[in-house]
C-alpha cells in the first residue's frame, strides 16, 4: 500500500515506481526541493530563536546542558 493505494502484486507496484520516475518524477522534482527548503529555513529559524533565548538566560547548567545537545 501507497498513499492509500493497495497493490495487487509485486508487479503492479513495480510498474507504478517506474511510472513515477519515468513520468512524474521531472515534472515535480523542484517543487519537492522547494518545500523541503522550506521546510528546513523554518526549523532552521527555530533553532536559531531558542539559541538566542539560551544565550539570555545566562550561564546556568540547564543552559549548559542544552547548549552541549544543541552541538
Amino acid at each position: 500500500m501507497r498513499n492509500n493505494r493497495l497493490f495487487f502484486s509485486a508487479k503492479d507496484f513495480r510498474e507504478s515506481m517506474l511510472h513515477f520516475f519515468d513520468q512524474t518524477w521531472d515534472s515535480i522534482a523542484m517543487d519537492l526541493v522547494d518545500r523541503v527548503m522550506t521546510t528546513f529555513n523554518a526549523l532552521v529559524q527555530h533553532v536559531q530563536f531558542v539559541l538566542v533565548y539560551l544565550e539570555k538566560m545566562g550561564p546556568s547548567q540547564t543552559y549548559k546542558k542544552n547548549i552541549a545537545l544543541l552541538n
